[in-house]
């Protein structure tokens, strides 16, 4: 179970740094569309609009991972346990 778990986390660890280079291409993107509504393209609002669309779905997937990540971790009590009153 343990090396099974492993195995998927280093395979969302690669993703994660899929998406990381996409935050930051995006970014520039924005960059862009921000030197293209300064020369007074209406293309601009097209292409920044697309970026913000994309790092927000971005912003909503990063969380999603983030509350299974807390969800994983989080300690859970033994099933058989009822304390240690019930042992003695």
């Amino acid at each position: 179970m343990q090396s099974l778990l492993a195995d998927l986390l280093d395979a969302w660890h690669d993703f994660d740094l899929l998406i990381g280079t996409a935050a930051a291409t995006l970014v520039g993107l924005m960059f862009v569309a921000a030197l293209v509504l300064f020369r007074q393209s209406p293309a601009g609002l097209d292409l920044l609009a697309a970026a913000q669309i994309t790092l927000l779905l971005a912003g909503i997937r990063n969380a999603w991972d983030m509350m299974l990540w807390i969800v994983i971790r989080a300690p859970t009590p033994n099933v058989g346990d009822r304390g240690d009153a019930a042992s003695n």
